[in-house]
């Protein structure tokens, strides 16, 4: 599951990771199917954006030093409240 890896704090911060691509797409590509026609596309670009970037939440100190020492789904518990949506 290539979205599972792009969206697992543990790997999304090494390099090439947050950046390629394909991962990308495929993170989309999955969301689109799950909800096609929802208004909430838009801001699932945006809190992906936030998260690849260690933007709001994605960027506490804590949040990033939890990033290899929480499971991913404890981290986006603890951490995701900014990317309800993701």
């Amino acid at each position: 599951m290539v979205q599972a890896y792009y969206l697992n704090p543990r790997y999304q911060y090494r390099p090439g990771v947050g950046d390629d691509g394909t991962l990308i797409r495929a993170v989309h590509k999955v969301y689109s199917k799950l909800d096609p026609a929802s208004p909430a596309v838009g801001q699932f670009g945006n809190e992906l954006t936030w998260f690849k970037d260690a933007r709001r939440t994605f960027g506490e100190p804590t949040s990033v030093a939890a990033r290899t020492k929480m499971s991913p789904t404890e981290w986006w518990i603890m951490y995701g409240t900014d990317a309800p949506i993701v």
